[in-house]
């Protein structure tokens, strides 16, 4: 990600005051993607690929992902919050949606 859209990413919330219904908070995590997770491949790109396809932001810090890695998987038509909570699984992040955008939290591991 280059400055700019770090940069954009830092200022988004605080112009974000645009409120949904539950009903379209759901919906986009229950969009449908279709997408190849190879196995070198890292959770950043694969985050920025949902970014492309959902057409929304989702924000992040690169810092708060650079050690981890994604899990390799196919997905046909699979619902985001499938695709997430895979990708999330056994990491310290999950996930939240603020309005019409997605946001990766760190959790403690228990």
């Amino acid at each position: 990600m280059n400055l700019y859209g770090k940069i954009a990413l830092t200022l988004l919330p605080a112009f974000w005051h645009f409120q949904t219904q539950d009903n379209e908070k759901s919906s986009l995590l229950s969009r449908k993607l279709s997408f190849t997770v190879h196995r070198l491949e890292t959770l950043e790109s694969v985050l920025n690929r949902v970014e492309v396809d959902l057409g929304t932001r989702i924000g992040y810090s690169a810092r708060q992902l650079s050690s981890f890695t994604a899990k390799a998987a196919v997905y046909k038509d699979t619902p985001v919050k499938t695709i997430l909570d895979q990708q999330f699984a056994g990491k310290s992040l999950s996930y939240r949606l603020h309005g019409n955008q997605l946001q990766i939290v760190a959790v403690e591991k228990q």
